[in-house]
């Protein structure tokens, strides 16, 4: 969608498209993401995905800001790096130096 998408400390999220600044509703992130390290979409994908370094989970939710699913890193290690690709409907996590996937259930 060419937006540009932020996320503090707080889960706050601000969009930017064409150089202008869009503000979602930071509430519904807030009760699902406790300490966003990273959120990461691209043009082509539906949905935001955050990584929660608090809870070790990938929180969904579409870009209107309305939660989707979560999923669990389980008992990987601590998750550094996410790569989301819908495409192949998998999340591929960096945990120290492995790499670990996780199906899209939610695609499906």
């Amino acid at each position: 969608d060419g937006s540009l998408w932020l996320v503090d400390s707080e889960s706050v999220v601000t969009r930017f498209v064409s150089g202008r600044k869009f503000s979602s509703n930071t509430t519904k992130f807030a009760m699902y993401v406790k300490r966003p390290l990273k959120i990461t979409t691209s043009e082509n994908d539906k949905n935001l995905y955050f990584l929660d370094s608090a809870t070790n989970k990938i929180v969904v939710f579409d870009k209107e800001s309305n939660y989707i699913a979560q999923y669990s890193a389980g008992q990987v290690g601590e998750v550094k790096d996410i790569y989301v690709s819908e495409n192949t409907r998998k999340i591929i996590l960096l945990a120290g130096p492995k790499l670990f996937t996780i199906d899209l259930k939610h695609l499906n």
